[in-house]
């Protein structure tokens, strides 16, 4: 079936009691809802994210883990971040979510759509690439431009188009109904539509309390809207690292983090590595148990 990916980066599972865990400011959020396993139709297994290494999760290791479902932190020996190391960069071609899309005749996208001040940053090296940015790209698929937005293609990476009027797009389909139906939209032509959600990460580092309990009800807002209306596509979130749930540090946690899925399973995820395995079950319908990635 059609699969959105919704990857937050630094959403870990933390004490929500803890006044520095900003999902203790509204118990009833969706979001919260959904970590928390109340919400009929959904399932959130907390994952392994350690990936049986020493130190603190990094993105680079843990977003390579995520979408190849090898253990990148152990292959290399050590946490790595925030970008993909040069010698598992190939893993995203050779070995991923996409390779399974090309495998079974699936069609995909990474949906985010970016300004023109993100590729100049990138011309003149002051911005890189991030994980989900190379699977793109190495995959022989561009990264999508605003006007893109315009031709019916890729969508906001905050979910709420109105955050893209600083960079003069003016177009606003509302939130969260306009821009979840723009959302569906997109998968009249793919089957796998990823989105990087990195705010929830930036946030976490600044220790912003406010800004995350936003976040939150925005994230809130919009899942709430698909599972309000049937949910029209099956529904992966997903993690690299724990961050946003305790901000009584700028840095990292070690807390597991969640994958929360729509639809029913035949397996235990437990760990990060797992998602590949998910999706693909997600999107074919095959049981994971009987076959190997």
């Amino acid at each position: 079936m059609k699969t959105w990916l919704l990857f937050i980066d630094g959403l870990g599972l933390g004490d929500f009691s803890s006044p520095e865990n900003p999902f203790s400011a509204n118990p009833d959020s969706f979001l919260r809802k959904l970590l928390e396993n109340r919400v009929t139709g959904w399932t959130c297994f907390p994952v392994d994210a350690c990936l049986s290494v020493d130190g603190l999760p990094q993105s680079g290791t843990g977003q390579v883990s995520l979408l190849t479902g090898r253990n990148a932190a152990k292959e290399l020996g050590f946490h790595h971040g925030p970008f993909p190391h040069t010698s598992q960069r190939n893993w995203l071609v050779s070995g991923s979510v996409v390779t399974d899309c090309r495998d079974n005749n699936l069609n995909w996208d990474l949906l985010n759509v970016y300004p023109v001040q993100y590729f100049q940053g990138l011309e003149s090296r002051k911005i890189r690439l991030s994980t989900f940015g190379f699977l793109q790209t190495l995959n022989g698929r561009k990264l999508h431009t605003l006007p893109d937005l315009e031709a019916g293609e890729g969508f906001p990476p905050s979910l709420d188009y109105r955050h893209l009027s600083r960079f003069g797009f003016t177009f606003d389909p509302g939130f969260p109904e306009g821009a979840a139906r723009e959302l569906i939209a997109r998968f009249q032509t793919i089957d796998l539509g990823i989105t990087e959600y990195f705010f929830a990460d930036h946030l976490g580092h600044e220790q912003n309390f406010q800004g995350l309990v936003q976040a939150i009800e925005t994230l809130s807002a919009f899942l709430f809207w698909i599972q309000s209306n049937g949910n029209p596509v099956h529904v992966i979130i997903c993690s690299d690292h724990g961050n946003c749930e305790d901000l009584s540090t700028s840095s990292h946690t070690r807390n597991p983090v969640p994958l929360i899925f729509n639809f029913p399973v035949s397996f235990v995820p437990s760990g990060i590595q797992d998602l590949r395995v998910l999706v693909k079950q997600s999107l074919t319908g095959n049981d994971p148990k009987s076959q190997s990635v």
